[in-house]
């Protein structure tokens, strides 16, 4: 499937994960930047990424499209799309959050109820950061390769090995948001002093 990839040496791999995080960054600052200047761009970007994105799946899906070029498409993109996703929606919810805080400042002055609002949405922008730097790391050293050696040991294919980095990947940031993020949100309403 991947006879037209150059086989990658480790440095080459290491600075691939920078070109990614550079890329994947640069979108999620966009997101952020324009939600906290306005929340009209930035949820106009947010909207404008995922109608490209879905266009992008969706072609690839058509009938006109060669099998063994979706295929390509769809084995790079599982293994790191939730990681990347999750990261871009953090970035635009952390700027929208900064930008909120503009229009509804719940009798504060506008500069400190930005500060405020600053200081809440840095856990979430922290968030997406790590969510962009792991991302890049799959989709540098597991999204572009066949892992012949990992398929043989486990017995499976190389499409199904990125679909268990994909789910596990989910199950993570399920045990994070819902998990996690419920009994911090049950601690602070009953356990608050």
């Amino acid at each position: 499937m991947y006879r037209y990839l150059p086989k990658m040496e480790p440095l080459e791999r290491i600075s691939s994960v920078s070109l990614y995080i550079f890329h994947n960054g640069t979108i999620g600052f966009y997101t952020f930047g324009l939600s906290v200047l306005g929340l009209v761009p930035g949820l106009f970007l947010f909207i404008y990424n995922a109608v490209q994105l879905g266009s992008i799946f969706g072609y690839m899906q058509s009938a006109g499209i060669d099998g063994e070029v979706t295929a390509n498409f769809l084995e790079f993109t599982t293994a790191h799309a939730p990681f990347e996703l999750t990261a871009i929606v953090l970035s635009a919810a952390a700027g929208m959050r900064i930008g909120f805080s503009v229009v509804m400042t719940r009798g504060y002055s506008r500069l400190d109820s930005m500060r405020r609002a600053s200081f809440q949405a840095f856990p979430t922008i922290a968030a997406a950061f790590v969510l962009f730097f792991l991302a890049a790391i799959i989709e540098a050293f597991i999204s572009p390769v066949e892992h012949e050696w990992l398929c043989d040991l486990f017995g499976v294919e190389s499409l199904t090995l990125k679909m268990i980095v994909q789910y596990v990947s989910l199950a993570l940031l399920i045990f994070y948001f819902v998990g996690l993020g419920g009994i911090g949100a049950i601690r602070a309403r009953f356990f608050q002093r």
